[in-house]
């Protein structure tokens, strides 16, 4: 192992610059150098005379949105010579201050292909108590991901035809099929902004609301399907159609615009199933 270097990737998308900053100057100094993936920002000139000086940061540009799945690769592409492992951060997430001194306690663990933290939402109050050191996943989201780069070229990268959304749960099937693990390192708690999430309780269990856009519903739906359709022998029909049973009872319980919304879930899950992929180009 080259004495565990660990690089950072950050895809950028029209970021709160003063969030950014608070991200960058919390990860910096834990990692050996950070990239910035920007998927054409339209404050992406602000962004370059703010770090293009800093011999630790490295740009990659985009003259479109490319989506997260292509930015993240392009990322660890770019750091695959040298490094082993990346941690994959998004634009709004800050890591703690011994996050990285945390992981590293776990690299020599049997067959890692992810270590992942304890998301705790910054818009809610909650206290985590976790009862033990960590725990194995099936899956979990990019930020805060330190990733195995060489499994991540074993096991296929993230796949470019979804763009955005589930991208990083079928990365993490892929994984675990293959015998690599994803663990929960509980002592390192990552502060990540899951949108304007809030959380109602029905019977005495939480439920969480994320009202995200007709468009991040089109996505959910299209890329779930397309999942299904991928890795038709090992994902079960009754994990899929419960995904479509939860995210339309959520739009008809709780959420706004639920005729657009429900719209796009039906337009998401055709394209998925005709593998319609890449951007989402027409009118949602």
């Amino acid at each position: 192992m080259k004495d565990n270097k660990i690089a950072t990737v950050i895809v950028l998308y029209n970021p709160d610059l003063d969030r950014l900053y608070e991200n960058i100057n919390a990860v910096i100094r834990q990692t050996d150098c950070v990239i910035l993936v920007d998927n054409n920002s339209s404050n992406i000139e602000q962004i370059k005379k703010m770090y293009s000086s800093n011999s630790k940061i490295h740009f990659i540009f985009n003259d479109r949105n490319e989506g997260i799945a292509k930015a993240l690769n392009q990322g660890i592409e770019l750091c695959s010579e040298g490094y082993e492992w990346v941690l994959t951060l998004d634009q709004d997430s800050v890591v703690p201050d011994t996050m990285i001194f945390e992981y590293k306690k776990y690299l020599s663990l049997e067959n890692v292909g992810i270590l992942t933290p304890l998301i705790c939402d910054r818009n809610q109050k909650i206290k985590y108590n976790p009862k033990s050191e960590y725990e194995y996943l099936d899956r979990c989201i990019t930020s805060g991901s330190l990733t195995n780069i060489a499994v991540w070229d074993k096991c296929g990268k993230f796949d470019e035809r979804m763009f955005i959304d589930v991208v990083d749960f079928e990365y993490c099937y892929r994984i675990t099929w293959a015998g690599y693990k994803i663990i929960r390192i509980n002592s390192v708690q990552l502060l990540h902004e899951c949108g304007k999430i809030r959380e109602i309780r029905i019977l005495g269990y939480p439920i969480k609301i994320f009202n995200h856009s007709a468009l991040r519903k089109y996505y959910f739906a299209r890329n779930w399907a397309y999942v299904k359709k991928k890795h038709s022998k090992k994902i079960p029909i009754i994990f899929i159609v419960k995904q479509y049973i939860v995210l339309i009872g959520k739009i008809l319980l709780f959420e706004n615009r639920k005729f657009f919304k429900i719209k796009a879930v039906i337009q998401g899950l055709i394209d998925g199933l005709n593998l319609k992929m890449g951007e989402c180009i027409r009118e949602i």
